[in-house]
């Protein structure tokens, strides 16, 4: 059986935080390229050419910040994701526990817990199979407590995040032979390193 592996990508995700109010960005999407062996981002920003939540920027502490996540099968084949979260990266860790991060699909709660833990992502988690075309999606909410001060003023944090894709053959075998369907281990792993939110005074001017 023939194995691929697709190479790591670094993904990024800016949060900046400058004004008061609840807000509900446009939709960023990750897309498995099966043709490139690889993950696509949009729609990416001045920050990173990965960032997939431009819009999550503008809030001040007392926010509630809420972005859908579209998660797209470009192959030929079925594909089961998986995603886990290895926490946040060193010198994070005060900023980010500071704040509340939860992840949901359409029928269940994938990770609620301070944004520097790992939780209930520790271990790789499904996300559900996608059929050829298809795709799910994901909310990510960030809450961020009344309570942060200047202390954390053009603070920068990173959480690494993890997905996997498993690419699943055709169940049918070909005809006179039998054996059983087997996964393709496409082990796309990519880092959600650097979500940085960037705390700065209301009376700054906003992003464009």
């Amino acid at each position: 059986m023939k194995r691929k592996t697709i190479c790591s990508l670094a993904l990024t995700l800016l949060m900046l935080l400058s004004c008061l109010c609840a807000a509900y960005a446009d939709t960023g999407s990750v897309t498995y390229d099966g043709d490139a062996q690889s993950f696509v981002f949009l729609p990416g920003s001045d920050y990173s050419p990965s960032d997939l939540f431009p819009d999550f920027k503008g809030v001040m502490p007392g926010d509630r910040l809420t972005q859908t996540l579209r998660l797209r099968n470009d192959s030929d084949h079925r594909v089961r994701l998986y995603l886990r979260s290895l926490g946040s990266e060193s010198g994070s860790e005060e900023f980010l526990s500071q704040m509340t991060l939860t992840v949901q699909t359409p029928t269940s709660s994938l990770f609620d817990a301070p944004a520097h833990e790992t939780a209930q992502l520790t271990d790789w988690t499904e996300l559900g199979t996608i059929a050829p075309g298809g795709d799910l999606e994901l909310t990510v909410t960030l809450n961020v407590p009344l309570t942060m001060g200047n202390d954390f003023q053009s603070g920068i944090g990173y959480l690494d995040w993890q997905f996997k894709a498993q690419e699943l053959e055709d169940p049918t075998p070909p005809t006179g032979d039998t054996y059983a369907p087997t996964l393709w281990p496409l082990m796309a792993t990519l880092s959600m390193g650097a979500i940085a939110f960037l705390l700065s005074r209301r009376k700054h001017r906003e992003e464009p």
